[in-house]
């Protein structure tokens, strides 16, 4: 299974997560232009594990947005509830709010080693 794959059924697999956002989960592009929207992509990957010069482990830094035009503690909650119990480790979180199309923007970064 790819990463792709286990983020999505990761995030998928959360009813309450589902039915917050309207099943609007996205591979990087919130294709809908509805809110609120999940976004997610890979920014690094790299071996983290290595034996008789082959990679064992290969770890996979995600990012998760969370895009809303109102509060988005409930739909954020939700995402880490679902990360972690799926193995992933959150390595930073910030709030920022996306002035030009008004929207309130969550990125969570986790890592998971696969």
């Amino acid at each position: 299974m790819s990463v792709y794959s286990d983020i999505l059924n990761t995030l998928q697999s959360n009813t309450n997560l589902v039915n917050l956002v309207g099943n609007r989960i996205y591979f990087q592009v919130n294709k809908s232009g509805q809110y609120p929207a999940i976004t997610f992509f890979v920014y690094n990957e790299l071996g983290e594990l290595f034996a008789d010069n082959k990679e064992l482990k290969t770890g996979y830094y995600i990012q998760i947005d969370v895009w809303s035009k109102e509060n988005y503690n409930a739909i954020v909650n939700e995402v880490m509830k679902s990360m972690t119990q799926a193995g992933y480790r959150r390595t930073s979180s910030v709030d920022l709010y996306e002035n030009d199309i008004q929207i309130y923007h969550k990125a969570i970064r986790f890592v998971k080693e696969m």
